[in-house]
């Protein structure tokens, strides 16, 4: 029962005890019967300022200076990201309801967006950021998506400041959803590094390890130093983590207390891995961060909610198997085996039998999609329950 519904019942029963109480002896019978009918006028009054008081919070609550509120629960809603023109739905970007898997929205791409690039969830079940990509240009643009109890669409605003002259390929927003953290990829600065492109991950091709983690052929697009933007939703304010080093950054997560964000490094001259940055330690990147001392072929980090553990999709074994392992932060060992999925084909190639992680605003469940199944992961016990994926195309993006 929500807060609203127990004020509304309390004040029910109030009008109910009013109406039960015996009436006092007055000199006059015609205040007397007065009073007695503005006893219940006056409670039912004070019902439906508790009403209003409730539906003006929910309106002040999507202002970006309100934190969001913490869900005792799992997310309701999965918004996820496929090509558009793959399958026969869940095209775009949708809302998911994330027990059954039914679409319960579409999310419209707004002027001067031509396709949503990345997607990021908050401790609100009811919001979450989006980063827009404009038409033939490398700029990118956040937007605030708002959802009805229901899963419809209820807004879709302009973030201030929330814009960069390059495309915003992940995005992490702190769990209050007050801050929102991007990689920069700055293009044509550098001629030190080349790397691999994000894949079309739609395209229902796998991916082999020794392809790289998220790319399938050489790029002509040359990426210089690694940074991480965090933009303060409210003002505006941008602050920036600078390194030197050059390569390609991916894979954003923040800790349950928004001071930590791991992240992922390849592509670079001696810092490729996994790092989780301390950002009230400085401001530069790979300083004020520590390095997680894990090895493999490793995908999508999602960081723990106390930030001592890390979830992360690991390419392990002959014949390959896709796994989402759990990791000690401080020392990289590997402590457990949480979902897996095998390769069923040539046992001698590595194959990524899917490659989007992330955790839910509680902090105990994990969710990872393959094919036409999004599989939710129990932290507690370990165990998987699989809810259908409409369309069947792996997102490249999704959060819940």
């Amino acid at each position: 029962m929500t807060k609203t519904e127990e004020q509304l019942r309390d004040a029910l029963h109030g009008i109910a005890a009013a109406a039960r109480t015996p009436e006092i002896r007055m000199t006059a019978a015609r205040p007397r019967r007065l009073s007695a009918w503005l006893v219940p006028v006056t409670v039912a009054a004070a019902v439906l300022l508790v009403m209003a008081a409730g539906v003006v919070g929910a309106s002040v609550f999507r202002s970006p200076d309100r934190a969001a509120t913490p869900l005792s629960g799992p997310g309701r809603f999965v918004v996820a990201a496929t090509a558009q023109g793959q399958g026969t739905a869940g095209n775009g970007v949708t809302v998911r309801d994330a027990s059954t898997g039914a679409i319960t929205a579409t999310v419209p791409l707004p002027k001067g967006v031509s396709e949503w690039n990345a997607i990021t969830a908050t401790n609100d079940e009811t919001l979450f950021y989006l980063a827009g990509v404009a038409p033939d240009q490398p700029r990118g643009r956040l937007y605030r998506l708002s959802l009805t109890s229901a899963g419809r669409v209820s807004g879709l605003d302009p973030i201030k400041g929330g814009h960069s002259e390059a495309h915003m390929r992940y995005l992490a927003a702190s769990p209050d959803g007050r801050r929102i953290a991007f990689p920069v990829d700055a293009l044509v600065k550098s001629s030190r590094v080349r790397i691999t492109p994000k894949p079309n991950a739609s395209n229902g091709k796998r991916l082999s390890p020794e392809q790289g983690s998220r790319g399938v052929s050489p790029s002509a697009s040359v990426y210089g130093p690694v940074q991480i933007v965090v933009v303060d939703v409210a003002t505006g304010r941008k602050e920036v983590f600078k390194s030197k080093t050059t390569g390609l950054l991916e894979s954003l997560s923040w800790s349950a207390d928004g001071r930590r964000l791991a992240y992922s490094v390849g592509g670079s001259q001696g810092a490729d891995g996994i790092w989780v940055l301390d950002t009230r330690a400085g401001h530069d990147l790979l300083k004020a961060s520590h390095r997680v001392p894990v090895s493999g072929l490793l995908n999508s980090p999602v960081l723990g909610a106390d930030g001592r553990r890390l979830y992360v999709i690991a390419a392990q074994g002959r014949p390959s198997w896709t796994r989402v392992i759990e990791v000690d932060v401080a020392t990289g060992r590997q402590l457990r085996v949480l979902f897996e999925e095998k390769y069923g084909g040539d046992p001698a190639n590595a194959v990524w039998m899917f490659t989007q992680l992330d955790r839910d605003a509680t902090g105990r469940n994990l969710m990872a999609v393959s094919d036409r199944y999004a599989h939710r992961i129990d932290l507690s016990t370990g165990q998987a329950r699989r809810v259908p994926f409409v369309g069947g195309v792996e997102p490249y993006s999704f959060a819940w």
